[in-house]
């Protein structure tokens, strides 16, 4: 059950390790500009299996699909997008296992490896968990530990889904079995992962640079870091912490022989690739070589003079 490109990786894996009886995931959405509807990764990675796959949009409607299935060994559980009743959750012999991407728990919640690097955490994990009536606050089965290093949320999503599919797979024998003991997560240290908004990927540059760095990693790929140049609004792609400090108010652009800069409350960022509205991703260098007049200020709304 799961719905995501990460959810694929480790259906994928799966289908090397054991018997799928079926696949669950979300519906059919609207995507792109026509807004046409379009399958989820899960839903694309079924087919190319051969897998039998399911689209249920109620507890109701995934309810009498499990009813309908001989009761399978293991229920596994990656990013599916809806809670599990208690009805769910008992269909499979040895219940269901939920592969999440974080050490819980820390980081309960919909987005843990994003918070995880927002939070200035040197590391990160997975953790196979019990699945209960809660929300992440089963059992933990086994984890492991990754670390965050210098990736975006996008690679270190990827490194987790590799390394989760791994974990699962070899636990299989021993899930079934009943021969892993689970730990009781200690409720003392839980902190909980909300999900992303676009409106708090707005960029204050009034802030220490090694935070803009992470902030700007963290929202990548998405929602995108942004922040606004008069009325246009900009992401930012690739940054890395600088000594230097110009400028005199922070937000503000410079641009010297070597480097496109942007002021910090600790000194500046680097910019190495953006995005100006309505514009494909390029090289910080390459937009400053066709600006004309004042490059003008970074700020988290729009609105102001590019004179300033």
């Amino acid at each position: 059950m799961g719905t995501p490109d990460p959810s694929a990786v480790v259906l994928r894996a799966l289908a090397e390790a054991a018997n799928i009886v079926a696949v669950i995931t979300q519906p059919d959405r609207p995507k792109g500009r026509p807004k046409a509807l379009a399958p989820s990764p899960v839903k694309l990675a079924a087919l190319e299996l051969d897998l039998p796959v399911h689209t249920p949009a109620t507890n109701t409607a995934l309810n009498d699909i499990l009813s309908d299935l001989s009761p399978p060994d293991l229920g596994v559980v990656v990013a599916y997008g809806m809670i599990l009743d208690t009805f769910a959750l008992g269909v499979p012999m040895r219940g269901m296992v939920n592969l999440h991407f974080s050490l819980l728990p820390r980081w309960r919640g919909a987005a843990p490896v994003e918070r995880a690097m927002l939070s200035g955490d040197s590391e990160t994990g997975i953790s196979l968990m019990q699945m209960d009536k809660g929300l992440d606050t089963g059992n933990i089965l086994k984890s492991q530990i990754v670390e965050i290093g210098s990736a975006t949320a996008g690679e270190l999503t990827d490194v987790l889904a590799l390394r989760g599919a791994r974990l699962l797979c070899s636990s299989l024998d021993d899930l079934v079995a009943g021969r892993i003991d689970g730990t009781l997560q200690d409720r003392a240290v839980v902190t909980y992962a909300p999900k992303l908004t676009t409106g708090e990927a707005a960029l204050d540059f009034c802030a220490a640079s090694e935070k803009v760095v992470r902030q700007i990693k963290a929202y990548d790929p998405r929602p995108g870091a942004y922040a606004f140049r008069g009325n246009d609004r900009f992401k930012f792609w690739r940054v890395r912490v600088s000594d230097q400090e110009p400028g005199y108010a922070c937000g503000d652009i410079v641009a010297s022989s070597d480097a496109v800069l942007v002021r910090t409350e600790s000194g500046s960022v680097e910019l190495l690739e953006l995005q100006p509205p309505n514009r494909a991703r390029m090289s910080a260098a390459a937009w400053v070589r066709g600006q004309r007049g004042p490059l003008g200020r970074f700020l988290p709304k729009p609105g102001a003079e590019l004179s300033e």
